[in-house]
């Protein structure tokens, strides 16, 4: 009886362990995929700030830049939003997101 406790609490430690490095896996990566997205965004910021601006001297004025940017920008979100309504490319994604997930961790 004595060793079958043992070996219980043997595999209660395991599964701890393997929670444990799971989680911080997890994080980790959370983290990296934080840091990245910032840095990211902050690029692309720049860069339409970049392009706004050179689409204003362009054409001579101070803010047709912004707003053939913002046109362009607002198009894409409603097509995204359209294409997430009227496709399944969120279960797609999410499908994408898991398979890749399951790359890395091998």
């Amino acid at each position: 009886m004595d060793s079958l406790t043992g070996y219980i609490d043997a595999k209660l430690e395991l599964i701890k362990f393997d929670v444990k490095t799971d989680l911080s896996k997890g994080i980790v990566n959370l983290t990296f995929g934080i840091i990245i997205l910032a840095l990211v965004s902050i690029i692309f910021f720049l860069l339409s700030f970049g392009a706004a601006e050179y689409l204003n001297h362009r054409y001579d004025s101070i803010y047709i830049g912004y707003i053939i940017l913002s046109s362009i920008y607002l198009f894409l979100l409603i097509l995204l939003l359209l294409l997430r309504k009227y496709t399944n490319l969120t279960d797609r994604l999410i499908q994408y997101v898991v398979k890749f997930l399951d790359i890395n961790e091998e």
